[in-house]
């Protein structure tokens, strides 16, 4: 509930690619969260990155590990979507 209002207002922001990309490193270490709607959140924000072509896929398959014990299978499922995107950019 808490942290509810800043996924919001960051999307209510509307940053842009270079935006989300400089903040990278901030969205990875939310897909640890315990909290599954602040995982969501990362989990959509690192999917426009990949849409814009920013996400780097070493980097989503070193921090991704967390967001495949989410309870949501919605949750999981964006992240194997991320995760095989990923794998198509790099298949090495």
């Amino acid at each position: 509930f808490r942290a509810g209002w800043y996924s919001r207002f960051h999307e209510l922001l509307e940053p842009t690619a270079e935006e989300r990309a400089a903040r990278l490193h901030r969205y990875l270490p939310l897909l640890a969260s315990r909290i599954a709607p602040t995982v969501s959140f990362a989990l959509k924000a690192l999917a426009s990155l990949d849409q814009a072509g920013a996400l780097p896929p070493e980097e989503l398959a070193d921090q991704i590990g967390p967001a495949f014990r989410a309870r949501a299978k919605s949750t999981v499922s964006q992240a194997m979507k991320l995760l095989d995107r990923a794998a198509r950019h790099r298949p090495d």
